[in-house]
């Protein structure tokens, strides 16, 4: 949504507006070798959610940063969003599932890298799908 849209929405409809500390994920347009821009992939209330969404997402595959700032939240009906800059961000809250969800898909990227005696070195066994063999 652009600063126009949401300058017709809040004219439209009732809505609040505050300062809240927020938990930024920001990550780099090029992930391969990060010569880009820097951008926001996420702005979340909890560390915890933030750092999850940071897992794997930056440059090379490493943890995205997350900065904690101050932005301007806007709530419109259901939906919040907050202001940093000029860009305009929805705020997420991952339910328990989606974060289990992203645990999981984590830890399969991670396992998928091993070799069967690496995973039976670490008690894995072969129940593990995705994986290769060298």
């Amino acid at each position: 949504m652009n600063l126009q849209g949401l300058i017709e929405l809040l004219k439209s409809h009732k809505s609040r507006a505050y300062v809240q500390d927020l938990y930024f994920v920001i990550s780099n347009e090029d992930t391969a070798e990060g010569r880009g821009a820097a951008k926001c992939i996420g702005a979340f209330e909890m560390w915890s959610q933030a750092d999850e969404e940071a897992k794997g997402n930056g440059v090379h595959g490493a943890n995205a940063e997350v900065r904690r700032q101050a932005a301007l939240i806007i709530e419109v009906e259901n939906a919040r969003y907050c202001l940093d800059s000029a860009t305009i961000h929805p705020i997420r809250n991952m339910s328990p599932a989606e974060m289990e969800a992203h645990k999981q898909k984590i830890a399969q990227g991670a396992l998928a890298k091993l070799t069967q005696e690496e995973r039976e070195a670490l008690g894995l066994g072969q129940e593990m799908t995705g994986t290769r063999d060298v």
